[in-house]
């Protein structure tokens, strides 16, 4: 099992977009479909899954995540 590395950084991340991105409301990013434990980590720090895929990249469909920024 991980250190929990990815899920710390990912936490830091809205704190971050908001002192910087002051005018940023939400942060979207994509992950893909077989990435069960991706996936997994995103939504424990918030991300929610829109429902939708991102059918043009190179690895195959990927879910698209979104949480707002301030919470």
């Amino acid at each position: 099992m991980g250190q929990g590395i990815a899920t710390q950084a990912i936490n830091l991340l809205p704190a971050y977009v908001a002192q910087y991105y002051p005018d940023f409301e939400v942060l979207q990013l994509t992950v893909n479909c077989r990435n069960k434990a991706a996936y997994h980590c995103y939504s424990k720090c918030g991300f929610e899954d829109t429902g939708e895929l991102y059918l043009s990249g190179p690895a195959g469909p990927q879910h698209i995540m979104q949480r707002k920024v301030a919470v």
